[in-house]
């Protein structure tokens, strides 16, 4: 045995990675209780896979092996089953850790850093749960500059900027509501500082705490109050282009839709090879190639189906057409249905010749045979009060076709 080569048990390590998921709701009602089963925002599916992997991955790839994952109390047993299961591929080891609070009383990123202080013994990365990266971003490129600044002039915050996701202007819906607005910033690229920050308090959840309003952010000026104690210290800055390929935070409706496309542009569907999987897609379905269908999904003879998600285990009937929608797991569609530009949580049910168009329903939505609903937000609450609105299916429907 080489005894210079075997590690001690107790190596300190470098990076903990701090994951925070929150109720997700930018993104209802995707993230509505499917009954008394809670839909956590790491679980949602991009491209069939939960938004958790990509994250993990990402974490992974650059050599992290310890994850202290943060969510409310209320989707701790989800996501333990998730993580603990054979869907995930991560190797990490993840701590996961709770918090109580409501939808409507969420705490900041701040508060719950202080209130898990004690488990965080070592320098450490904030993630979250809803970052999809491109390959041009790998973590270690991050933790490397932090590595050199610290060492070289004492810089002990290292930061990643990339431009917010603006949707285009036809997918822009009222019912989906507004697209946050992100903070302005200058950056000077000759000298690779962050010039100016524009925070407003209401955006800033812990504004009483840290206030982050400067003239130059390489200068610190953490609190302008001249009686206050001097909290200045070195922050390092990467700027992210898009031209690099897209970074995403998946913290609204129109980015969740944007990054399943951006899967879909890179798509090369085929049919199943496998006789089970390949039984249940009929010979006379048509299936674009930019188009992803999930395992033990039965497709009807023909339906059409064009650049979209479609999930595990769904059922599409006969003549149904499909376009520019996403479709998670155990989705019912009854024959003759059409769906536009649509999101479909999990065990929602169409029902036959109905007509949606752009539409987002939460887990466990039945819509009515015939029914023809546009721009709606289904969530079994509205369903249950009667308050969704229906048209007749000859009534026009023009609309913008998303697999355009």
């Amino acid at each position: 045995m080489d005894i210079d080569q075997v590690q001690p048990a107790f190596a300190k390590r470098e990076f903990l990675a701090v994951l925070i998921a929150g109720f997700g709701n930018e993104l209802l009602p995707l993230t509505s209780d499917n009954g008394d089963e809670p839909s956590p925002k790491p679980l949602l599916p991009v491209a069939n896979k939960p938004l958790l992997e990509y994250v993990l991955s990402w974490l992974e790839q650059s050599g992290i092996k310890d994850v202290l994952l943060i969510c409310p109390a209320i989707h701790q047993p989800a996501l333990y089953h998730h993580i603990n299961s054979d869907i995930s591929s991560s190797a990490l080891r993840v701590d996961l850790q709770t918090y109580d609070e409501t939808q409507e009383d969420t705490a900041g990123t701040c508060a719950l850093l202080r209130h898990f202080a004690s488990r965080i013994t070592e320098d450490f990365v904030v993630v979250p749960c809803d970052f999809i990266t491109p390959p041009s971003l790998p973590l270690s490129t991050l933790l490397n500059k932090f590595r050199t600044e610290t060492t070289s002039n004492g810089a002990i915050i290292s930061t990643c900027w990339y431009p917010a996701y603006i949707p285009e202007k036809g997918i822009l819906l009222d019912e989906w509501g507004p697209v946050p607005s992100p903070p302005a910033i200058i950056w000077d690229a000759s000298t690779e500082s962050l010039l100016y920050i524009d925070t407003p308090d209401d955006r800033d959840k812990n504004a009483e705490e840290m206030e982050i309003k400067m003239d130059l952010l390489t200068h610190d000026k953490l609190n302008e109050d001249d009686d206050a104690p001097n909290l200045s210290f070195k922050v390092t800055i990467t700027i992210h282009q898009p031209s690099n390929g897209l970074a995403l935070r998946i913290n609204n409706l129109y980015a969740f839709l944007e990054t399943n496309r951006s899967f879909l542009s890179t798509a090369a569907y085929s049919l199943p090879t496998d006789p089970k999987n390949r039984s249940l897609i009929d010979q006379k379905a048509q299936i674009s190639t930019d188009t992803i269908v999930g395992d033990s999904t039965q497709i009807s003879e023909r339906t059409i189906i064009k650049r979209s998600v479609i999930g595990r285990h769904c059922i599409i009937g006969k003549n149904v057409k499909i376009s520019g929608c996403i479709l998670f797991d155990h989705c019912v569609v009854e024959d003759g249905a059409k769906l536009d530009g649509c999101i479909l949580g999990k065990n929602t049910k169409v029902g036959s010749k109905s007509e949606l168009t752009r539409c987002i329903s939460c887990g466990g939505f039945e819509v009515n045979a015939g029914d023809t609903l546009k721009g709606e937000k289904l969530d079994i609450s509205d369903w249950a009060a009667g308050t969704i609105h229906s048209t007749s299916n000859d009534e026009d429907q023009s609309s913008d076709d998303l697999s355009d």
